[in-house]
């Protein structure tokens, strides 16, 4: 170029860098790649973002798994300046550095930084179309999630979504994952209408962690009232998917993992009857529906009806206890009843559960009740011989 009186400018400096970055792990590259920065420096050719990507690649290809510096060494360098597109990869920028600061340092601080030089003047501009955009606040977002505290991320999430970013499906259940581990359920109602509003109800995985948090424990009157109609609109869609006769696939069906946890939603919510419907459900269906319910919300079902000496509710638990072979919720159940005073409910229980073939029958627990009265017996002759 020299002889041909061309002086050399950014763009020329960055598709060499382009092609040091494409080299994978020559062990020349990183050498090379400051030999040209070095150069422009000297020429007073100032670098483009797409220079500064492409430098941020050649080191992150060369370090072979390891973490390196250069990322930090850029910032310090250029955080406080603007930028305008002069080159293709100049859009590369800031995907690519949020992308090494979560996927490679793992470094919250890192990340920080470039969202900050991000925010000055129109360096937004970078994030020149949608897919780039995305990228980057995926990056971002999961790295908040992972790493920060979930205060700090659902005020981030309050700020850019949906204005600015809509999440993606394994963003997303990464907030409800974090939320999960916090306890904080207080945030499932928002949670929620942005799922209906972003068409991932039909992600199972996502309904499944949503149907999970919401039945692990009771929570106050009015959150636990957000519950039962949450569950409500989640059984209205899975129900309109199911009867859709034109739909060919459907992209997720009830389960019975799922409808464990909707039992255990409305008992929590003291919907009985919706509760039995489940049920019934259960009962109806029990060769189509896959997977296995939860004995501990078969426990709490039953409770509930024991508490209301309804048998007919109780009934359909005990029915699709013995249809599934869930003799841990029989045993309980039978356990129960002994304890229970003596009533009308009690007696009629005694002979439903007769009527299961499993260790606790009726006959045992007659045997056992016998057992109690002769031993009692046996000391009081002890105690009182005859004379």
């Amino acid at each position: 170029m020299n002889r041909s009186g061309i002086k050399p400018n950014a763009a020329t400096f960055t598709e060499v860098l382009f092609v040091i970055s494409r080299s994978g792990t020559w062990n020349r590259a990183k050498g090379n790649s400051l030999k040209v920065m070095r150069e422009m420096k000297r020429l007073g050719v100032a670098p483009t973002a797409g220079t500064w990507f492409n430098l941020l690649s050649v080191h992150t290809y060369a370090a072979r798994g390891k973490i390196s510096p250069i990322l930090s060494e850029i910032l310090d360098e250029i955080e406080e300046q603007e930028f305008k597109i002069e080159h293709p990869t100049d859009v590369q920028f800031f995907t690519g550095a949020m992308e090494v600061a979560t996927e490679i340092m793992n470094d919250i601080d890192v990340a920080h930084r470039v969202h900050a030089m991000l925010q000055k003047g129109e360096n937004w501009k970078l994030l020149a179309d949608s897919l780039l955009e995305s990228k980057y606040y995926a990056f971002y977002f999961k790295l908040i999630a992972q790493v920060d505290s979930f205060d700090e991320l659902m005020d981030f999430y309050n700020k850019y979504v949906p204005n600015i970013y809509t999440p993606e499906p394994s963003v997303m259940l990464g907030i409800l994952e974090a939320a999960n581990l916090y306890d904080r359920y207080d945030v499932l109602p928002l949670l929620w209408t942005d799922i209906v509003s972003f068409g991932m109800h039909t992600r199972e995985n996502i309904v499944l962690n949503l149907l999970s948090m919401m039945a692990k424990e009771k929570q106050d009157d009015t959150l636990q009232s957000q519950f039962v109609a949450i569950m409500e609109d989640v059984a209205e869609k899975l129900d309109a998917m199911e009867n859709d006769e034109e739909r060919m696939w459907r992209p997720i069906q009830w389960t019975a993992e799922m409808i464990s946890h909707e039992i255990q939603i409305y008992v929590n919510g003291g919907e009985l009857t919706k509760a039995a419907k489940c049920m019934e459900r259960l009962l109806k269906n029990i060769s189509a529906i896959t997977g296995f319910t939860n004995p501990n919300s078969l426990i709490a079902y039953c409770d509930a009806m024991f508490n209301e000496a309804d048998l007919t509710y109780l009934n359909l638990c005990l029915k699709y206890c013995e249809e599934v072979g869930e003799t841990n919720v029989l045993d309980y159940c039978v356990d129960k009843v002994k304890k229970l005073p003596e009533s009308d409910f009690k007696k009629d229980l005694l002979t439903r559960l007769s009527d299961y073939n499993s260790r606790s029958t009726l006959s045992e627990i007659v045997a056992e009740d016998d057992d109690t009265t002769s031993s009692s017996s046996s000391d009081s002759d002890q105690e009182h011989p005859k004379a």
